[in-house]
């Protein structure tokens, strides 16, 4: 079962290695003034992000040193990337929101969904690995 964990966490850090790829792509879809439009608006949206990401790993960390058997970690890992998932979503959706309302090509939009859907498909497979580890 560590092997299907291994394979999960391997199979995340290539989509994202992807994604990474994809966004880059889509960034030439942009003008000068587009570039520097998006950085602009998303600098308050990214710093929100982090913070709530390094808050949610903290959290995650600390309960991870309580010793915990084999059910609570279950519980914990689930609550854990439910809360990671609902933070990735809120974002999403914020940045969807600010694209459209900024008005930014429809095509740049719809690569930036697609990348989100990628990285939910990313967050669901480390989802998955982490159960069929407790399994």
């Amino acid at each position: 079962m560590e092997q299907l964990y291994l394979i999960g966490f391997i199979i995340f850090f290539v989509i994202l290695l992807v994604t990474h790829f994809i966004n880059e792509k889509a960034l030439k879809l942009l003008n000068t003034e587009e570039k520097a439009k998006l950085i602009e608006e998303f600098a308050g949206l990214r710093k929100y992000f982090m913070l709530g990401l390094v808050m949610v790993v903290i959290l995650f960390i600390l309960a991870v040193q309580l010793n915990l058997n084999s059910t609570q970690e279950l519980i914990v890992s689930i609550v854990y990337l439910a809360i990671l998932i609902g933070l990735v979503i809120a974002i999403n959706v914020l940045s969807y929101k600010k694209l459209k309302k900024l008005k930014f090509p429809a095509k740049y939009i719809k690569t930036f969904l697609f990348i989100s859907f990628l990285k939910y498909i990313a967050i669901l497979i480390i989802f998955a690995a982490i159960l069929l580890n407790h399994s």
